[in-house]
């Protein structure tokens, strides 16, 4: 049995996204019982002090409560080179084929007007950079395939993803560890009631990622465990699902 790995309260805030029931689109099962999971483990795990938290799910998450949120709560909660930030979204995530970005799919999304309604990822993770924070990790339980977790296509003849993003490729200071590799889809299972990658990562937040019991968790042991036991889940149920980490694999993503 894993010791508790609790952590003290720190200089840390998240902002928390799980939109599962959508507007125009296929549901994303299980997305609200992630977020709300992710929300009780950052309290716990990562030492978030519950007051620097902001949960949004399903109708709470439109494009403009999350950019309200991105653009003015979490700045106003960040002291400058000394607050973790952490930023955790369940949902549906799309390519737009033209230029090839990436968008995060709030809860009222409409994917015709896909610049309009969606969440640039881009423009996020600049914005996220621009904060000021000591560090900003973002855990995505999304896939950008154009498919459900089910595997069903959100839209008529979306094709998969090809196009990876590097690390070079992020801005100072973010680092992302999500579901999936490239192409591929983040997938739910039904008799875990989450996202198979949510699952483990919160597994992996309450201490089985801490491989060598030092009381910290790098993120290159979090993203390591994430994968091995997301792929092996996924492969039990005759899918591939690969989790994949850019960014600072020595940053210290919790601690007791």
């Amino acid at each position: 049995m894993v010791d508790p790995f609790v952590a003290r309260p720190r200089d840390a805030v998240a902002v928390i996204l799980g939109v599962q029931n959508y507007q125009h689109l296929s549901g994303a099962s299980f997305a609200v019982n992630d977020a709300r999971q992710f929300r009780d483990h950052a309290v716990k795990y990562l030492g978030v002090p519950a007051d620097n938290i902001k949960l949004l799910l399903d109708t709470d998450a439109q494009r403009a409560g999350i950019l309200l949120a991105l653009k003015y709560w979490l700045p106003a909660h960040v002291n400058a080179g000394t607050t973790d930030v952490y930023v955790f979204f369940s949902g549906h995530g799309l390519m737009r084929e033209s230029d090839k970005q990436y968008y995060w799919l709030p809860q009222d999304v409409n994917t015709d007007l896909l610049e309009d309604t969606g969440i640039n990822q881009k423009s996020v993770l600049a914005l996220l950079s621009r904060s000021g924070a000591k560090s900003v990790t973002v855990f995505m339980d999304s896939c950008f395939s154009g498919n459900t977790r089910q595997g069903l296509a959100l839209q008529q003849h979306q094709r998969a993803v090809t196009l990876k993003a590097g690390a070079d490729s992020l801005p100072p200071g973010v680092s992302i560890l999500s579901a999936v590799s490239s192409g591929q889809i983040a997938y739910a299972d039904e008799a875990l009631q989450h996202g198979i990658f949510s699952h483990y990562l919160l597994k992996g937040l309450a201490g089985e990622s801490d491989s060598n019991r030092d009381r910290q968790i790098l993120l290159g042991e979090l993203a390591d465990y994430v994968a091995r036991q997301t792929s092996r889940h996924a492969l039990g149920l005759h899918k591939q699902q690969d989790p994949q980490l850019n960014g600072d694999r020595q940053h210290v993503a919790a601690y007791r």
